[in-house]
């Protein structure tokens, strides 16, 4: 079984080429994680995989918070994995997902990462054209070829770190800190007060005022996934002044 984190929707589509591959279920991490007790037995030989996109070189919250709440019966030899999706860089992230998984009972067999294109849109902009094509098309040749190796239950590690991974993500920690206030989100004249961002915000961080169904944020922060900037249809979600006029991504089949 494969359990999968998306924002956008690119972690979802490589989470289903991956079971469709190995041929084994894929679950939503938002939707287990509402179950009381969550609880799965794997099968002699089952794989058992994580997927999620990393968040300023480290785990998203929602994710830590589904393998602190789950239960999960081995079988005999079952092979783990992690594959991590990111824009630049995977950085300590896959490291603090072992570590996290290996509290919690699970041996960590192999760990992949997928780069494709940084949807974090106060730092990066999204690539159009030939440059977009090329990231994209790079990105499905490195899913195909993970989901190979998870097939043949390879032990191995295959994504981009840079030199001394961990000193960089202890640097981003107190900046993700500081931009996770959700005070930074506003929205524009343009917002249609469809409710899009409310029914999809995996924190439940934002409520429809019912005085004027305009989009409130009701948590004072976030884990900053920005799928409510990113799916609002009207594009009336910005994060300050640094997304105001940039192109949004998301991944409509996926």
């Amino acid at each position: 079984m494969l359990f999968y984190f998306s924002a956008t929707g690119i972690t979802k589509k490589w989470a289903h080429l991956i079971a469709d591959r190995i041929g084994e279920p894929v679950l939503d991490i938002e939707t287990e994680l509402k179950k009381d007790n969550p609880e799965y037995a794997l099968k002699d030989d089952e794989r058992i995989g994580f997927m999620c996109p990393v968040y300023f070189g480290d785990v998203p919250e929602i994710v830590r918070q589904f393998v602190e709440k789950i239960h999960v019966r081995t079988g005999e030899q079952y092979y783990c994995y992690i594959a991590m999706t990111y824009g630049s860089d995977s950085f300590y992230a896959p490291n603090r997902f072992m570590h996290l998984l290996l509290r919690h009972g699970l041996t960590t067999s192999a760990v992949f990462g997928i780069r494709g294109i940084d949807t974090f849109l106060p730092m990066f902009t999204i690539p159009t054209g030939s440059k977009r094509a090329q990231i994209e098309e790079r990105a499905g040749v490195e899913a195909a070829f993970v989901a190979e190796q998870i097939f043949d239950r390879t032990v191995t590690t295959h994504l981009k770190r840079a030199p001394f991974p961990w000193l960089t993500t202890a640097c981003m920690t107190p900046v993700y800190a500081m931009m996770k206030n959700t005070r930074n989100f506003h929205v524009s004249e343009s917002c249609t007060g469809c409710g899009l961002c409310e029914r999809n915000c995996p924190v439940h961080a934002i409520k429809l005022d019912p005085a004027n169904q305009q989009p409130q944020w009701v948590l004072s922060k976030c884990m900053l996934c920005m799928r409510c900037l990113h799916n609002c249809p009207a594009e009336a979600i910005d994060y300050g002044r640094s997304t105001v006029g940039k192109l949004r991504y998301r991944v409509i089949d996926g």
